[in-house]
């Protein structure tokens, strides 16, 4: 098996917001295994994910260690939240994205039939996402739970493409 540093075709870069202490520990951990600390984090990162793991043990492990955490259990429950859940985050992520595009293909075009077609797509998609924010909605409406607005919802979700799409270089 390829390690995990062979098996990654492209390679993104986080910043990572920590102490100087936690810094330098981290750094030391990293050594005493014969690794940098990108090496670690980044094996880590692929056994959470199951992308490339060290193997069952390890991901299970590191699942474990996540839902240990809490992370889930004291998180406000949001839109993006529900997406990411129901496995919907993708498709939501794609809509977003071809609303940024189209609005700024709106910009440039000055061809008003070209406009027409382009706000058509435009409300096509952003109705795809009102629909989601629908559901959404009434499942924390029937948990008598407080929900985001769905412009708030909306906002967040632009946020997270435009992230998404400087990660990934789009």
């Amino acid at each position: 098996m390829n390690t995990f540093s062979e098996q990654l075709k492209v390679i993104k870069t986080f910043d990572l917001k920590v102490s100087d202490e936690a810094a330098r520990r981290f750094c030391e951990i990293a050594s005493s295994a014969g690794m940098t600390p990108d090496e670690l984090l980044s094996s880590f990162v692929g056994d959470l994910t199951g992308v490339c793991s060290n193997g069952s043990d390890e991901r299970s492990l590191a699942c474990r260690w996540m839902n240990r955490c809490g992370f889930k259990e004291t998180r406000e429950e949001t839109f993006l939240t529900y997406l990411a859940d129901t496995r919907k985050l993708d498709y939501s992520y794609e809509s977003m994205s071809m609303i940024l595009e189209l609005k700024w293909e709106f910009g440039i075009t000055e061809d008003w039939k070209e406009r027409k077609q382009i706000e058509r797509l435009i409300d096509s998609n952003y109705e795809e996402l009102r629909n989601e924010y629908a559901i959404y909605m009434n499942r924390m409406k029937e948990r008598n739970q407080p929900y985001e607005s769905e412009g708030r919802s909306l906002y967040r979700l632009r946020k997270y493409t435009e992230r998404l799409d400087k990660l990934l270089h789009r």
